[in-house]
């Protein structure tokens, strides 16, 4: 197969979201097969994460007066399939569940709401994290030790690690439930000028649907939420369990494919060796580097274009994930590890 050329050292700001730019017709017309979504399965798993998180937040706590080795067995997969859950809302978020537009958004919104999360707030984060990805703006794994001691530095970086991320994209969604007026007037004030925060508050308020569509994903959020915790009754411990484990499994997997890595270029990313059968698991998400030179590949076609390139893996997935351990390192030392 003829190597797909990625668009690394590309200026256009405007059109990193849909890179490759370079041949970008070429490519379409030599490999259209592998820029079109396994619709028909993408629509199957969105049933079954759908059906699961029913399950989950309805049908379980009815069965919880059972315990060991059945509360084991049902809350292990529950746990282990968040980051597939997490790898099928990002194909969403790219617009590869479906070609079509309006089916696409619905099922992606679906997905979020029963992952705890509107979808166009993480939808913009995420578009986001491409454009500033290892630039100033997101180096997660480095300080300043001017600004912050290494101790507060170790606090913020593992808090982020272990459940930080997730957190972060259950309640930041929150400022949705302000005025339009007041998001663009008073919470501007509180964020410096080009400040991440700020540019991400400013591309969501631009399309005028991202607002109320998030205030009605949240309502159902809070709705979905209210009425599993008065299922689990006094068992209510074990959807906190259940959300910590999310919390976990997303967050710490999340960053592992940029922790380390060089800076100042957004295109790049660490590739994760994985056996074909869990790859294929979690949707092929290893392949981070690779989506991050074509995020316009659906996930199926990671692999097809990763080999083509002759490319190599940088990390067996579980050494990857755990590099994150060694913590953040100041600015002045930063460096690949």
């Amino acid at each position: 197969m003829e190597k797909w050329q990625s668009n690394k050292g590309h200026e256009d700001s405007k059109n990193q979201f849909n890179t490759p730019q370079k041949n970008t017709t070429t490519l379409e017309l030599m490999y259209n097969d592998l820029l079109v979504p396994l619709e028909q399965y993408n629509r199957y798993l969105v049933i079954f994460f759908v059906l699961l998180s029913l399950y989950q937040y309805f049908i379980l706590p009815f069965l919880l007066p059972e315990t060991g080795i059945f509360l084991i067995l049902n809350l292990l997969p529950l746990m282990l399939v968040n980051n597939s859950f997490w790898s099928l809302i990002h194909e969403g978020i790219h617009s590869k569940l479906s070609m079509n537009r309006r089916g696409n958004d619905t099922m992606s919104r679906l997905l979020a709401i029963c992952f705890g999360s509107p979808f166009r707030a993480i939808q913009q984060a995420h578009l986001l994290h491409h454009k500033f990805n290892r630039t100033a703006m997101e180096r997660h794994d480095e300080y300043d030790p001017a600004l912050l001691s290494p101790r507060i530095a170790q606090l913020a970086f593992y808090f982020r690690l272990f459940i930080g991320l997730y957190i972060q994209e259950l309640f930041f969604p929150l400022i949705a439930l302000l005025s339009r007026k007041t998001l663009k007037t008073k919470l501007t004030k509180y964020f410096p000028a080009n400040s991440y925060q700020l540019i991400a508050i400013e591309r969501f308020l631009k399309k005028n649907n991202n607002l109320p569509e998030t205030r009605v994903d949240l309502l159902l959020i809070f709705s979905m939420f209210f009425l599993s915790f008065y299922c689990y009754g006094s068992h209510w411990p074990v959807l906190i369990i259940l959300m910590m484990a999310r919390a976990l499994f997303i967050s710490v997997s999340d960053y592992s494919y940029h922790y380390g890595s060089k800076t100042d270029d957004v295109y790049f990313a660490f590739n994760f060796k994985l056996p074909t059968c869990f790859a294929i698991f979690i949707l092929n998400f290893n392949y981070h580097g690779t989506h991050h030179r074509f995020p316009r590949l659906p996930w199926h076609a990671l692999p097809v274009v990763f080999a083509s390139e002759g490319r190599d893996f940088e990390y067996n997935f579980f050494h990857g994930v755990a590099r994150q351990l060694r913590g953040p390192h100041p600015v002045s030392k930063i460096e690949r590890i």
